[in-house]
């Protein structure tokens, strides 16, 4: 059985940094050698527990960057080189390319899908055809989205929070209906649209948003707020769980998602969520929570689930859900077996 593991990852952000650590560690923690390559990250490689090494490497977060994509890629074959993994596995595209770039045939986890908001006019196609060639190219390709089709496998990642959250009994019913948004502040979360669509429902239902969160867009924020006397608290960088527990509903947005951690987290405790219309999205929540496109939608959901009765059901059937749909470890055991029949 193959000891020796290669995690090379494009970024280290929010959901995809938390799915990249709890890799590392579950494998370590069962006695593989595993050493993680990615751009240099606050926190890093303290999230790995000990479990995992890390080892900074220079990815672009573009991979129209073609000199430090191969720039990159020198690091990264010095790297296996030195290591001699039995399994290289990438989560990114840009990952995938640099893996290739250095030589190396490895595993893919694409964890989300949609268009960047800095992409350039019709740049989108081109992502498409190249995420049809990665399963010729890879050498298996997993996909933490279930839209895929052509050589793509569905693989749902859970939370690493899962195992350490519980069912929580819903908000005792005094003073307005919370809403908590949880993610990071930034354009593709659309961090906007909450703030427009809780201040379109306060004026019908007694509502009030909670941001957890930080990011580039927090000025821009505020500034909405004002202008629309939003009742809307911007809480900053917060341990989720009280807010989990003081929240009725719970909000994330975006333009690029999978089966987004914070949902997940929401849903595992009991809480209903509204969020964007994804594959990912409509496969996690189905008939327990709420889909919407634009402001208006936002509002009417926060609108309904600002009856705290319902909320409860849906919230109850959401946990019920979740549990039908993912187990805490998820998709760790599943890739182990994997790697052992392939190697």
């Amino acid at each position: 059985m193959p000891r020796r593991l290669l995690l090379i990852a494009d970024s280290l952000g929010g959901g995809l940094g938390g799915a990249v650590a709890a890799h590392g560690r579950w494998f370590g923690e069962r006695g593989w050698d595993v050493v993680v390559a990615a751009p240099a990250t606050p926190g890093w490689p303290d999230a790995l527990a000990g479990a995992a090494a890390f080892e900074p490497v220079a990815i672009p977060g573009t991979g129209r960057r073609v000199d430090a994509m191969r720039d990159a890629a020198r690091s990264v074959r010095k790297l296996a080189g030195a290591t001699r993994p039995d399994v290289v596995h990438a989560h990114g595209m840009r990952a995938l390319a640099v893996g290739r770039l250095a030589g190396l045939r490895p595993y893919v986890t694409l964890h989300g899908s949609g268009r960047a908001t800095d992409d350039p006019v019709a740049y989108d196609v081109v992502r498409r055809l190249v995420r049809r060639a990665v399963p010729l190219l890879a050498r298996g390709a997993y996909s933490a989205t279930p839209q895929f089709g052509g050589g793509w496998r569905f693989l749902p990642h859970a939370s690493p929070r899962l195992a350490q959250l519980h069912a929580l009994p819903a908000p005792d019913g005094s003073g307005p209906t919370l809403v908590a948004w949880i993610a990071r502040l930034d354009a593709d979360k659309r961090p906007e649209l909450f703030v427009r669509a809780i201040a379109s429902a306060a004026r019908r239902v007694d509502v009030r948003g909670a941001i957890a969160g930080s990011g580039t867009a927090k000025a821009s924020l505020e500034q909405l707020i004002a202008e629309l006397g939003a009742p809307v608290d911007l809480l900053g960088e917060v341990d989720p769980g009280p807010l989990l527990a003081r929240s009725s509903v719970v909000a994330v947005f975006g333009t690029n998602e999978a089966l987004t951690f914070a949902l997940q987290e929401a849903m595992w405790v009991g809480r209903p969520v509204v969020t964007t219309d994804h594959a990912g999205s409509r496969w996690l929540v189905g008939d327990t929570g709420e889909l919407a496109a634009d402001v208006a939608g936002a509002a009417s959901a926060f609108v309904r689930l600002a009856d705290r009765a319902h909320a409860a059901d849906l919230g109850r059937r959401a946990a019920e859900r979740i549990r039908r749909q993912l187990t805490p470890d998820a998709p760790w055991p599943q890739l182990a077996d994997i790697y052992a029949a392939d190697t």
